[in-house]
């Protein structure tokens, strides 16, 4: 957690970030204040990244475009991708992923059926490995792979808010590599709202509503 300065300039030096797009208001309101504290660009050690489940709604997909076009700013869209005939291994690795954008990427769920064939199992709310393998492990293959941040581990940078305790609080006792600037900054899901309607652009979801239409975590 933060100690103190502009919470959004949060990358130090000498370590790299991954700023995890979810295509949700938070992480799009998170995404802009942070351009706006590096004046406009993203520092070199920070790369912002859309982890696609192949389930999301399309009106997120347009909305990550939005944000593309209207703030210039370059999101690698990243999917999970198994390869069942592959030996496994650092050489031939079964779990790997593929480079899209907003024409390319799966809107049938074929990462979603490549996890369930490869765990063998249906994500649920004790293994949630939706979330652990399509957005984390594939984000960081990716940086592996294609930004060549081996290591350390790139830390992660969530558009998790402060009125949202549940999801951040463990943070405060355990060494993390995750970092929450707006929970820093205080916000709420009423600044996020008032970001937002003060935008020529929105996510035409309600907010009730998650971005992945299988999502079990959504009401």
């Amino acid at each position: 957690m933060s100690s103190g300065g502009n919470p959004y300039r949060c990358a130090q030096g000498g370590l790299r970030y991954l700023l995890h797009v979810s295509g949700g208001r938070t992480s799009g309101m998170l995404l802009h204040k942070m351009l706006e504290a590096y004046d406009g660009r993203l520092p070199a050690n920070v790369r912002a990244v859309f982890a696609n489940t192949g389930k999301e709604h399309e009106k997120t997909l347009l909305f990550i475009r939005e944000m593309e076009r209207r703030w210039q700013v370059p999101i690698a869209w990243v999917e999970y991708v198994y390869r069942a005939d592959a030996r496994g291994g650092i050489r031939d690795p079964k779990n790997t992923f593929r480079v899209v954008d907003y024409d390319t990427a799966s809107r049938r769920g074929e990462p979603f059926a490549m996890l369930i064939r490869a765990h063998k199992l249906l994500p649920n709310a004790h293994k949630r490995i939706c979330t652990a393998d399509l957005k984390v492990e594939t984000a960081a293959r990716f940086a592996r792979t294609r930004l060549r941040w081996w290591r350390p581990r790139p830390h992660s940078i969530l558009g998790i808010r402060h009125d949202e305790p549940k999801r951040w609080a463990k943070a405060l006792w355990e060494e993390c590599r995750t970092v929450y600037p707006l929970v820093d900054a205080r916000v709420s899901v009423r600044d996020v709202e008032r970001f937002w309607s003060e935008r020529p652009f929105d996510l035409q979801i309600h907010r009730d509503l998650g971005n992945c239409d299988l999502c079990f975590c959504a009401p």
